[in-house]
């Protein structure tokens, strides 16, 4: 499919072996369809969708960086630590848990430019929400997830340079990043686990205050 990074359709996991879609960097920057996707799912069952990077250029405002559509009833998906950025005027995700697939989903950075950041889909209706602390309170998802820019690197390398993504809920079964990098204990959200390289040692030569005297008060 031109329009989506990564397109998913009847994917059916038995509950007890759920498939894993885990450390892929997607980013859609050159299509010209009038509706994009970084990445869509749709009728299929237990996936869970773990420290994935999401990029959207196009500027589009039918366009969705995570697009999780119909789930068939049962299923059970959890959408984790997942960083997802559109900056090109559309939302970061449409959620349609109609059927109450969505088993967990938090420790996400949902982040777009567009007037709504994401849309809902429940049995209350389809509802968008502007702000994070709004898809909180209406979705009760997303408890401890952000919405900031991730600051990838470039638009076709989704590498991050910044502690601020060290928000991630550390998965057992995921242990590494893309580039086989060990995931910390406090690991990065999105695909890449960002290390920083210590360049300065620092050390005291003088003290200024007290100039004399020691210790003990003599």
């Amino acid at each position: 499919y031109n329009n989506a990074g990564l397109y998913m359709q009847y994917c059916n996991n038995p509950s007890t072996n759920p498939g894993i879609i885990a450390n892929n960097m997607i980013s859609v920057t050159n299509s010209n369809a009038a509706t994009t996707y970084g990445l869509y799912t749709g009728y299929s069952s237990n996936t869970d969708y773990y420290y994935n990077s999401i990029l959207i250029t196009n500027t589009t405002t039918s366009s969705y960086g995570f697009y999780y559509n119909y789930q068939y009833s049962g299923t059970k998906d959890s959408i984790i630590n997942n960083a997802v950025y559109n900056s090109g005027g559309g939302q970061a995700m449409y959620i349609n848990n109609n059927t109450g697939s969505v088993r967990t989903m938090d420790y996400n950075d949902w982040y777009a430019t567009g007037t709504n950041l994401g849309t809902y889909v429940s049995g209350s209706g389809t509802i968008p929400y502007t702000t994070l602390a709004n898809w909180q309170t209406g979705t009760t998802k997303d408890k401890n997830s952000i919405s900031l820019n991730p600051g990838f690197v470039s638009n076709n390398k989704l590498h991050i340079k910044s502690f601020i993504m060290k928000k991630a809920r550390k998965i057992s079964s995921i242990t590494t990043d893309i580039d086989g990098q060990i995931r910390s204990n406090l690991p990065c959200i999105g695909a890449d686990e960002f290390t920083p390289t210590l360049q300065y040692d620092m050390s005291i030569n003088y003290f200024i205050s007290p100039v004399s005297g020691g210790c003990g008060g003599q």
